[in-house]
């Protein structure tokens, strides 16, 4: 409906957030990108800790508590009662919040777009009834807030877990069986991945696979890799990003990273090792 009534020629920019569980409960509806595809001059982005409802036209901008539902909007049968307020889009504040969105975004694309309608047809089956009511939310994200660790910003995630097999070993709550450090590992790694109980491993391998892809530096590299590059390649342009912390190790990030991306996306990545050098590519 907002679509419609924007003119052909004005770009429009949007931003949300995909969850596969919050997909598969109905909280977020992904067939938006089919909207934005028929779409000239619009693109769809994604951040996994979004929860603003910001909205700006030109020189004006509105901040609430509306998202874009029928509801909020008042177009459902039982509306909302909602808030939002003017701003000007010119105040240090709404131009910083702009900025670091628009900087920290993933793309999507219609592998990220596959990839999360998958995850969410996997997990269904495993949420109980009524997970995730939207007035749960918020509840949820600010609980974890206070678990993960806030040196790791979330556009800068690398796993930490060297090994990715163990993930689910940990989250199956057999983490006894791994080492102190591979458990602890495993437990970052778990917190920030944000991934429903009670998964089966299959279910577990598509949801983390779709995860990845929304991550910022994963798809850096996505980019990257879209021609084979050698260990030190990948290594030295990692190092070279904006949101990367150059204070930790490069090579171990690579090294655990690309396990990672070989383990839950084998049939996006591929390793071969020519005359003692690692080759890693996206496969075509």
């Amino acid at each position: 409906k907002i679509l419609s009534v924007i003119p052909r020629h004005v770009s429009v920019y949007c931003v949300t957030r995909w969850h596969p569980q919050e997909v598969a409960a109905g909280i977020s509806d992904p067939d938006i990108w089919h909207s934005i595809c028929q779409r000239s001059n619009s693109s769809l982005w994604l951040r996994q800790d979004l929860h603003a409802k910001y909205y700006r036209l030109d020189a004006s901008c509105l901040v609430g508590s509306a998202n874009i539902t029928q509801a909020a909007l008042g177009w459902s049968k039982n509306p909302n009662l909602e808030l939002l307020i003017s701003y000007d889009s010119l105040s240090s504040d709404i131009v910083q919040f702009e900025a670091t969105l628009k900087r920290t975004s993933v793309r999507v694309d219609s592998q990220i777009y596959s990839s999360v309608v998958a995850a969410a047809a996997a997990i269904s089956s495993f949420l109980p009834k009524g997970y995730l009511h939207s007035s749960e939310i918020d509840e949820r994200v600010s609980d974890s807030a206070d678990t993960i660790d806030t040196d790791r910003k979330w556009e800068s995630w690398i796993p930490s877990l060297r090994h990715p097999k163990d993930l689910y070993i940990a989250y199956s709550g057999s983490g006894s069986n791994l080492s102190r450090a591979a458990a602890s590992a495993a437990e970052q790694d778990l917190r920030h991945l944000e991934i429903p109980p009670g998964l089966d491993e299959q279910a577990f391998l598509v949801f983390v696979g779709s995860m990845l892809l929304q991550q910022s530096i994963v798809q850096e590299l996505d980019a990257f890799v879209g021609e084979p590059k050698r260990f030190g390649a990948v290594t030295a342009h990692l190092s070279s990003l904006k949101i990367y912390d150059r204070s930790r190790n490069v090579t171990q990030d690579w090294q655990a990273l690309m396990r990672w991306l070989l383990y839950f996306l084998p049939d996006r990545y591929e390793r071969s090792v020519p005359r003692h050098s690692e080759i890693f590519s996206r496969k075509t």
